[in-house]
């Protein structure tokens, strides 16, 4: 008689900065978690796209990004499609109180999503990323298929408008 035994879900943390670093750590003494979870500290760009582009990335089931802004998710996001890994990515903001990370609408990735919650609102915070690692433990976030297309649609250009331009027509 064999049994199977389901293997635990592998969950990396990276934050940004090593402020953060406390505060997740705070988030995961809270309890026995039934997840393997590994965390990181990337101070640069450039260590963020050496892990973005490492084929053991490929084992990982869910990427949690530690910033302030959503932007370094993003980036690291696009290091992914760049590498041909389908990896889920999730932002995770801690901002400062009242502090709002940048949402997809505003910095868009081709054919990539960041994973948001239901209702579109990014994890935020000690308490997003307590709630991030509930729903990881009861696999709540879908893997992605090995088959899903690295890029569906065009690329958006981001174009920033100086509102206070004469040539503006009010």
């Amino acid at each position: 008689m064999t049994t199977t035994v389901e293997k635990k879900k592998d969950v990396l943390l990276v934050c940004c900065d090593e402020s953060y670093l406390q505060q997740m750590l705070l988030v995961l003494e809270k309890r026995n978690w039934d997840l393997r979870i590994r965390v990181d500290v990337m101070n640069s760009h450039d260590d963020l796209k050496l892990l973005a582009t490492t084929a053991f990335i490929t084992d990982y089931y869910l990427v949690a990004i530690v910033d302030d802004t959503g932007i370094l998710p993003r980036m690291f996001k696009l290091y992914l499609c760049h590498a041909k890994y389908n990896v889920n990515v999730v932002a995770v903001g801690f901002c400062e109180q009242g502090g709002k990370i940048l949402l997809p609408s505003q910095f868009e990735i081709p054919g990539q999503s960041i994973i948001l919650k239901e209702n579109g609102e990014a994890y935020m915070g000690s308490d997003g990323l307590y709630e991030l690692l509930c729903r990881a433990e009861k696999g709540e976030i879908a893997s992605l298929q090995k088959t899903q297309s690295l890029v569906k649609k065009p690329a958006k250009m981001a174009v920033w408008q100086n509102f206070d331009s004469p040539l503006r027509k009010v």
